[in-house]
């Protein structure tokens, strides 16, 4: 279904068309009588199956009523089918802000406390985005400010909920969009949690602070296949400024275990403030207290800082003042390299625990010559040997 400016449709008068999809179009519409604006999205694709799915992606966005949300405030009867009356957000996307803008630190922290107020609102109604990306965040301007709202819930799941799942999905299908996919929802969509938007969030802060995407390739097979073996360059080894906690935040949401990865969005939030997760997250101690070597914002970190990449001497045969970390069960992951006699320590992990040590002379891990190990304030992390390679932390 296609609408002309001018055209009034029930009690609203279309402006004008503002994107469309495979599916559907969305247009800005404005109220005959109150002169109030909103976003209207129609199907352009027949069937009662679209049709039904467009309804409960009404009925699940209407319950989202958030500052930081899009929400839908009726769906109209069309000769043509079913359209959703949704909030209208006078900005861009945040992928197209991204493209346009060069925001600061603050700017890029206030932006993501919006994001995970409306993402934990959302969950705490029950309900899985699973398709969080920056083309699904508007960014609204008010009184000089940054505001995001999350939009686009047509491939929502709700936990528990008698509504179910929007698109009814069907045990092994993977859907969302491959560089901003949980692993398990690579394999199934179905059975998918709350830690699989968190995955999707600790893409959105990657690219928010790197300019890249954190998965990428010539296809959707080959970003599947690096989501699933967790293959991607840390924060850091792409810009120095990136503060200590946004690389764990990150780090720890993109852990490819979904019981290994930061659990919630509240989780997700104190390790970015650079707190400790409660007992019963990932780690220990208490919330308040701030993780070891977090804080630093100067613009040159100290040496060795546990936050930088860092590679051994090949000289050194033992770990000197190089900080360690242990996951949680206390497993040390490594990976042998025959080829080589020296220890190599890239900087890369992932919060299995937030249980950062500085050791000098001893550690609880220590790993063998000729093997490889990843570490970092936040944790140990399983690094494969080409993107090790790629990062340029073997000594030719």
């Amino acid at each position: 279904m296609q609408l002309a400016p001018g055209t009034v449709v029930d009690r609203y008068r279309v402006e004008a068309e503002l994107g469309r999809g495979g599916m559907a179009r969305v247009y800005r519409v404005r109220h005959v009588t109150l002169d109030t604006a909103f976003a209207l999205k129609v199907l352009v694709l027949g069937g009662e199956d679209l049709r039904q799915r467009l309804v409960r992606e009404g009925r699940v966005q209407a319950r989202l009523d958030h500052p930081n949300l899009v929400a839908v405030r009726d769906v109209l009867d069309l000769s043509e089918g079913p359209a959703l009356l949704m909030d209208y957000v006078d900005g861009p996307s945040m992928d197209r802000w991204l493209a346009t803008e060069s925001p600061d630190e603050p700017t890029r922290a206030q932006v993501v406390e919006g994001i995970l107020d409306g993402v934990g609102f959302a969950h705490a109604q029950g309900v899985v985005h699973r398709d969080l990306k920056p083309a699904n965040v508007l960014m609204e301007r008010r009184d000089g400010v940054w505001h995001p709202r999350v939009a686009d819930f047509g491939l929502a799941k709700i936990v528990g909920g008698e509504e179910g799942d929007v698109l009814q999905t069907r045990t092994g299908r993977p859907m969302g969009t491959p560089s901003y996919m949980a692993p398990e929802q690579v394999r199934s969509a179905k059975h998918v949690d709350a830690r699989a938007d968190v995955f999707a969030l600790g893409c959105i802060l990657y690219e928010l602070w790197c300019d890249r995407r954190a998965f990428v390739g010539e296809d959707s097979l080959e970003v599947f296949n690096r989501v699933t073996k967790g293959r991607f360059l840390p924060p850091r080894s792409l810009r120095a400024d990136v503060p200590t906690p946004v690389e764990a935040a990150v780090l720890g949401a993109l852990e490819v275990d979904p019981a290994a990865r930061i659990p919630d969005v509240a989780t997700f939030r104190r390790v970015l403030r650079g707190l400790r997760p409660r007992l019963g997250g990932i780690g220990q101690g208490p919330e308040q207290e701030p993780l070891q070597g977090v804080g630093h914002r100067g613009p040159h970190p100290p040496r060795r800082d546990r936050g930088d990449l860092a590679l051994l001497d090949r000289r050194e045969r033992h770990l000197g003042d190089v900080g360690l970390a242990g996951r949680s069960a206390g497993q040390a992951e490594v990976q042998r390299r025959p080829q080589r006699e020296e220890v190599g320590a890239v900087v890369h992990g992932a919060p299995g625990g937030l249980l950062g040590r500085h050791v000098r002379g001893r550690a609880q891990h220590l790993p063998r010559p000729g093997e490889l190990l990843a570490f970092h304030e936040a944790g140990l992390h399983r690094l494969d040997q080409p993107e090790v390679q790629d990062l340029g932390c073997i000594a030719p």
